[in-house]
């Protein structure tokens, strides 16, 4: 009876210390162990289940002998392992112990050969998705939807961008009334010619390096994801902060200017 109840999910909750005794005899615990939780401290199926090996070795149990200990901790997590349903509907989660028990799988048949005795239910895939029993997650799915998003909210931000940069360029000051800001560097450094082309090169570089990293990633739509909300959120501040703050031409050496209207050219 105890052998089949102990393979129905559920069915360890209701045991009662009469059952928990006929498990742990069928595991082959001794006298002692049996006598200690079902005699003494009441251990029925629900608290069997919550059993971890701290318990075993603190107060009020105290168990000694360090043979009973680990053969009792290793049937628990095995018991726990076939019941972590039962465990989540208590509130509780697998200790890191049980997880990994639980992410165990023999990765040949001529390894399983190699231990005859062994519980092969132990290396079976869980039938759960692990990440609802781990908080780190295993599996991370793509999301497109979500990535679909976040690349719309970027496109559109960048029309927001061109729209309101065409705004900022009629509103640029008067170099002549408005001279550029005084900076301790620029002011001090001469002008180099090939600065805005090895911009742009270092900017082509870092592009083929995020392209790279892209390809070779395996969690590679999250970081297009991230990519796409930080990138848009960023460009929309830009746009808030420039049409709030129209600053003076950068440098003498750069040529902008507002738009000459026709009305004002045919003046």
């Amino acid at each position: 009876m105890s052998a089949k109840m102990s393979d129905l999910p559920g069915a360890v909750l209701e045991w009662s210390t009469d059952q928990v005794e006929n498990w742990l005899r069928k595991c082959g615990h001794s006298d002692y162990v049996i006598r200690l939780l079902c005699d003494e401290h009441k251990i029925d199926g629900k608290a069997l289940l919550t059993l971890t090996e701290n318990d075993l070795k603190s107060p009020p149990v105290s168990m000694k002998i360090l043979g009973d200990i680990k053969r009792l901790s290793t049937d628990l997590r095995l018991l726990q392992k076939k019941n972590f349903s039962c465990l989540e509907d208590l509130g509780l989660s697998l200790g890191p112990t049980v997880q990994a028990y639980s992410r165990l799988k023999l990765t040949n048949l001529d390894e399983a050969n190699d231990f005859p005795n062994e519980d092969k239910s132990l290396y079976d895939e869980p039938t759960q998705p692990l990440g609802k029993r781990d908080s780190r997650a295993l599996y991370l799915p793509p999301e497109f939807g979500k990535t679909f998003l976040s690349m719309a909210y970027l496109f559109v931000v960048t029309w927001i961008t061109a729209f309101v940069m065409v705004i900022v360029h009629d509103r640029v000051p008067d170099m002549k009334k408005y001279p550029p800001l005084p900076d301790i560097f620029l002011d001090n450094v001469p002008t180099i010619s090939w600065a805005f082309h090895m911009c742009e090169v270092t900017g082509s570089l870092l592009l083929l390096i995020w392209v790279a990293v892209l390809i070779t990633h395996k969690h590679r739509f999250i970081l297009l994801r991230r990519f796409f909300a930080l990138s848009g959120t960023v460009f929309l501040l830009r746009c808030i902060t420039m049409l709030i703050t129209s600053l003076s031409v950068p440098g003498t050496h750069l040529e902008c200017n507002p738009r000459v209207w026709e009305e004002q050219a045919k003046r």
